[in-house]
């Protein structure tokens, strides 16, 4: 993959809308960064590259040869398009091998811009309009309205990066003639707003991807038996769709990501053939979760309540009653936490329930009326993960695959997600260093009973061989696991006036995007969950960590299987919580 720095230099004031206004203020805001800085959508930029280059191939050479060759061209770098978007149906599909990310103010204006106020607020200017009755030829009552736009002076920059075809000299001369095809950018563009010119940034060239990588080591003795831990950190350099449900014309995305969609990437840059440990398990991917303060989280376990009104105080239905038969409970039912403080009565607790989401709004343009059009998808918004949130992860494996890992390099950067070759899914991993992995205490209180809390989405089989979400399979399930480790228990749920199972399912969607179909719906027991079970003997906990280790169900090399068995913190009398705020992400 090669990368340059595209520039645009705007020669009128411009607006990108992000949908949304100002009561009383302003009626069509532009879209803002993080930083509450103008940018172009990448969305944006494709889509006026793509109408240009399309334009050279309709009206760039009357050559029938040199056609085909532009249109050629035009597929390679923008993809085909489905028929429902204008595209052939006799043709099949064709991914982009051009990524084009935002175009933002360059980094040294940008932190200029921050420093100073006054700049950030110059950068705007709002302009009144009124709608004119076609009939009179006079401003219509009640029909004032404020546009926001951005001034002319600001210039931007994108990130544009080509996979390589092997013969790219004629594909990027065709993409520096799409760049000069460009005149305008944004709203009101046909009335004088958003005149651009489009070119390449002065001084670079086309440079392959040079990034760092990381080894994964184990600086002291390697032992030959037992398993390894490496612990990963991944970053989004853009925002990050991963696809949770459609709702309409929304799609909403999980706030954390799953194994799965991490595996492909490390199975593909190990340059080893994984398949036998994957199927195996002996290779595991976690799923990544975003961070709390530098430290890894677990997701709040569904025995947690909090009376209404009161977020400081936290009930452990697994061993607490309610005080009062009256008292109103709320169960936690998403966010993270992670323990700050543990003794053997007490724990103290910092809770995320506020993750780093947005939503964005887009539209898909009719290339005849050049307006957004339901006919080829209209206006949709999607539900995104911030840009700059970091996520924690790891992959957990044998010895045997760790010989396989240890000595290969890893590229920091790659995609992911949904719509992730324009706004969406750049992402950067790092790698620490790796340790053998041990297994976290297990609380022996009653050495029949067994508490199983789900530190990730879990896969069972029911008995028809159907994927379930029924707890009672995931019972079966274990009682299969302690056979094989030749221990002979039944389990049973708990029968008391605490709770002895609280969980939810959930459903895993995704696209096969070679076959153009949607991939078999996966329905899972939700992480949080937690089941409490009395068995008929004592179970070792040595079968129990071993257990723990290499996951229950099925698709562990995925993220999915990973629990704790009776573990510490989950016992404590009494928890103090520090509530994450907002403004604290």
């Amino acid at each position: 993959m090669q990368k340059r720095t595209l520039q645009i230099t705007f020669h009128s004031d411009w607006q990108i809308g992000s949908g949304a206004g100002i009561p009383g203020s302003v009626d069509r805001q532009v879209v803002r960064d993080v930083d509450g800085l103008p940018y172009v959508p990448a969305k944006t930029l494709t889509g006026i590259l793509r109408d240009a280059a399309e334009w050279l191939v309709e009206n760039g050479s009357m050559d029938q040869h040199h056609q085909e060759t532009n249109q050629q061209h035009q597929e390679i770098l923008f993809g085909r398009q489905i028929p429902d978007h204008g595209g052939c149906k006799k043709k099949t599909t064709q991914k982009a091998h051009l990524s084009v990310r935002p175009a933002r103010i360059s980094e040294a204006d940008r932190r200029k811009t921050l420093n100073t106020p006054q700049d950030k607020n110059a950068l705007f200017i709002v302009q009144p309009h009124v709608k004119i009755e076609p009939n009179t030829g006079r401003a219509k009552d009640d029909h004032l309205f404020s546009i926001e736009q951005v001034r002319s002076t600001v210039v931007l920059e994108a990130d544009v990066f080509l996979d390589s075809t092997g013969d790219d000299k004629e594909l990027r001369e065709f993409l520096d003639k799409t760049l000069k095809a460009v005149r305008r950018i944004g709203g009101k563009r046909r009335r004088g707003a958003g005149r651009c010119t489009l070119a390449w940034k002065s001084g670079e060239d086309w440079k392959a991807i040079d990034n760092e990588s990381f080894n994964f080591s184990v600086e002291d003795s390697e032992p030959t038996t037992g398993w390894f831990r490496i612990p990963l950190t991944l970053e989004a350099l853009e925002m990050l769709q991963i696809h949770k449900e459609t709702l309409g014309n929304t799609v909403e995305t999980r706030d954390f990501i799953p194994g799965y969609l991490i595996l492909p990437y490390i199975a593909k840059v190990s340059r080893s053939d994984l398949r036998n440990a994957i199927a195996k398990g002996s290779l595991q991917i976690s799923d990544f979760l975003p961070e709390i303060d530098e430290s890894s989280v677990l997701p709040i376990p569904q025995v947690f309540f909090q009376p209404k009104g009161d977020e400081n105080t936290i009930i452990n239905r697994l061993i607490t009653p309610p005080s009062d038969k009256t008292q109103q409970l709320k169960g936690l039912r998403s966010g993270y936490f992670y323990i700050a403080k543990q003794d053997e009565t007490s724990s103290t607790i910092r809770i995320s329930t506020e993750s780093a989401l947005t939503l964005r709004m887009h539209n898909t343009v009719q290339d005849k009326t050049q307006r957004p059009d339901e006919d080829v998808g209209g206006v949709f918004s999607y539900g995104a993960i911030q840009r700059g949130t970091k996520f924690q992860g790891e992959i957990r494996c044998t010895a045997e695959v760790y010989e396989i890992l240890k000595n290969k390099s890893f590229s920091e950067e790659f995609r992911l997600g949904t719509s992730k070759k324009d706004d969406y899914g750049r992402v950067r991993i790092s790698g620490g260093k790796a340790e053998v992995f041990q297994y976290s205490d297990i609380a022996t209180k009653d050495a029949k009973t067994l508490v199983v809390y789900l530190e990730s989405d879990v896969l069972v089989r029911d008995r028809f061989l159907s994927y379930s979400a029924n707890p009672n399979d995931l019972k079966t399930e274990l009682e299969k696991l302690l056979i094989q480790h030749e221990c002979q228990a039944n389990l049973v749920f708990r029968d008391k006036h605490l709770i002895n199972a609280i969980g939810r399912g959930r459903r895993h969607e995704g696209w096969q995007t070679k076959w153009n179909l949607p991939k078999p719906s996966l329905p899972a027991i939700q992480a949080g969950s937690v089941y409490v079970f009395e068995s008929d003997k004592e179970i070792d906990k040595k079968i129990l960590k071993k257990i723990a280790i290499a996951g229950v169900g099925q698709r562990r090399a995925e993220g999915f299987g990973r629990v704790q068995f009776n573990p510490p913190w989950l016992f404590s009398a009494e928890i103090t919580v520090s509530q994450q705020k907002e403004d604290d992400s």
